[in-house]
């Protein structure tokens, strides 16, 4: 082998070694890198229940639904610092978790409301205003003004401004196309906040609040998973239908995997709506309430719940009892329902003394009125 040929052959033999090398270094990269991923992903991620609670064709499904109607989202899997990749209905979902947890110590009292809420939301805040819950309090809003005006009446909540398309900032007609799209929100905000084991209180601002409930709701733990008041209907205060807005859950994993079924079905729902346009009337045995109660009927995953006393939560049917009747019941709350329209409500709330706003422009509390809806062994608020 003369000289040329040997300086040949040495270069070769390096250049073979180098290829060697440098492909076992990428394998490695590319198994480090997988790994980290890994790492992060389960890391990251919002922790599931400790407990088996994976339903492999429900996720499917959820999935599958999301797609169809242009949403998809993973409420459960959000790597912080990659908002990049998260759609806008993850990022709200994100900030509402975030902030839940933040006020998890207790229970978080939830509601979603749109503009057409707003004069009974402020009234509501002035009626509990002294009660030491509104910390608790989380207002899932429709836009950034009403947000604003929330927190003026009460600093002390805290509010999640929700993106939805415009009309669905307005007041919805019940059972129309719009009240179900943002009811699917809502059953999804409940179901991200249980599978997260922060305990929650599901609650509407159409309610006068007479004393505060939350002690009473929390005797209940290690007993129940979901507390209720009843549904009247024409004929009985006391039924088997509870309230599908006003209802109190602890976060077992019987709750989950009810509203995993709940949200599945609301999910179909909106499936099949979703061409319609918003103030087209749905079949009023397709909605959440309606889905609630079957479940609740057929105590479905082994649900252990409870239904209140009628005497001590009652509804709308309380403004027509006799007066004898009312005043031997000693209510925590009373639901200013079984009247059609915010308008009514607000007239029969003034009526009968439970308005605490001021008649001028400007959102203030009446606080005379609250002293009177307080003192009820020298007021007589019952009329």
């Amino acid at each position: 082998m003369n000289r040329k040929d040997f300086v040949f052959a040495l270069f070769i033999t390096f250049m073979i070694s180098f290829c060697v090398i440098e492909y076992k270094s990428v394998e490695y990269d590319s198994l480090h890198i997988q790994a980290v991923q890994t790492i992060v992903t389960r890391n990251c991620s919002y922790q599931r229940p400790r407990e088996n609670l994976r339903n492999n064709s429900y996720q499917r499904q959820r999935e599958n639904l999301r797609k169809k109607n242009k949403t998809e989202t993973n409420s459960l899997a959000f790597l912080p610092g990659n908002d990049k990749n998260l759609t806008q209905e993850q990022k709200d979902l994100e900030s509402i978790l975030t902030i839940a947890k933040s006020m998890s110590k207790e229970a978080v009292l939830v509601t979603v409301i749109n503009d057409g809420y707003l004069p009974l939301a402020y009234n509501w805040l002035c009626n509990t205003k002294h009660m030491g819950i509104q910390h608790q309090v989380l207002v899932i809003a429709t836009n950034q003004e009403a947000k604003e005006k929330l927190l003026s009446v009460s600093p002390d909540i805290k509010v999640v401004v929700l993106t939805v398309d415009k009309y669905l900032q307005k007041d919805q007609k019940y059972s129309h196309v719009g009240y179900i799209r943002l009811l699917v929100r809502r059953t999804e905000i409940l179901l991200a906040l249980l599978e997260n084991r922060i305990e929650t209180f599901l609650f509407e601002f159409d309610f006068l609040w007479l004393q505060n409930p939350l002690s009473l709701f929390k005797s209940y733990s290690g007993k129940y998973d979901m507390l209720f008041v009843h549904n009247s209907n024409r004929n009985s205060m006391v039924t088997n239908s509870v309230n599908g807005g006003f209802f109190y859950m602890f976060p077992t994993n019987t709750t989950v995997k009810l509203f995993q079924e709940l949200y599945s079905r609301m999910l179909k729902l909106a499936d099949r709506i979703k061409s319609w346009p918003p103030e087209k009337k749905v079949s009023e045995g397709e909605n959440d309430q309606v889905y609630l109660n079957d479940l609740f009927s057929k105590r479905y995953g082994g649900l252990k719940a409870l239904i209140l006393p009628h005497t001590v939560f009652p509804d709308g049917k309380w403004y027509s009892l006799p007066e004898s009747k009312r005043k031997s019941w000693k209510p925590y709350v009373i639901h200013n329902n079984w009247i059609i329209g915010n308008g009514n409500k607000i007239a029969r709330a003034k009526e009968w003394g439970h308005w605490f706003l001021d008649n001028g422009s400007e959102i203030k509390c009446n606080f005379e009125a609250i002293r009177n809806i307080n003192s009820v062994k020298t007021k007589e608020i019952f009329r």
